[in-house]
């Protein structure tokens, strides 16, 4: 199982755009990987989509990419109970929301610098900042892609990701190997 980053209970409002439509919703959950989104906009897992959350304190809502990982479908009688909406797994978190989530605790705060420190040192930049987006136009064939490398090390058989800015996923795989060494293995690949 791949590690999760810990997460608290909070209330923010979002905004999710999704197929060029915006939807209103409530962070309830969040960490540094992830938010849990009560919404009535239920995107199928896998869709990416742009939300927009209001963190105190900045002026602007703080725009983010983000896969949507689980959707939660609650039937009416029981809203007052259970939350419906979906997870999303943020594929570049922005460095204001990056910060809010480290001020938190301790606890959130090192798991936000092991996101910096593995974005930094796998591949350069890719999850915490606005760089590593595909360039369009004639050159958009060899622009760098943002990958997600799930890898196991081969003597604890601990999981964990790792995003990857390159131009092909063979590319990608074979930057994780040499930055982690023999005791990582290459599980798996997908478009971040």
């Amino acid at each position: 199982m791949i590690e999760r980053a810990p997460r608290k209970k909070k209330r923010l409002s979002c905004e999710i755009v999704s197929n060029e439509s915006r939807f209103s919703g409530i962070a309830i959950d969040i960490s540094a990987t992830g938010l849990f989104i009560q919404t009535n906009v239920k995107p199928t897992p896998g869709t990416l989509i742009e939300v927009g959350i209001s963190l105190p304190g900045v002026d602007e809502p703080v725009r983010m990419e983000a896969r949507v990982a689980r959707k939660k479908i609650v039937p009416p009688e029981l809203l007052t109970l259970a939350h419906g909406g979906i997870g999303l797994a943020l594929v570049q978190p922005a460095e204001a929301y990056l910060d809010f989530v480290a001020a938190m605790s301790p606890e959130h705060a090192e798991a936000v610098a092991n996101i910096r420190a593995k974005a930094g040192s796998v591949g350069g930049g890719g999850g915490t900042g606005e760089g590593a987006r595909p360039r369009s136009g004639a050159n958009a064939a060899t622009a760098a892609r943002l990958f997600r490398i799930h890898a196991v090390e081969t003597t604890s058989g601990k999981r964990n990701s790792f995003l990857v800015s390159c131009v092909t996923e063979q590319e990608a795989s074979d930057e994780v190997s040499k930055q982690l060494g023999d005791e990582w293995q290459v599980l798996f690949i997908e478009r971040a």
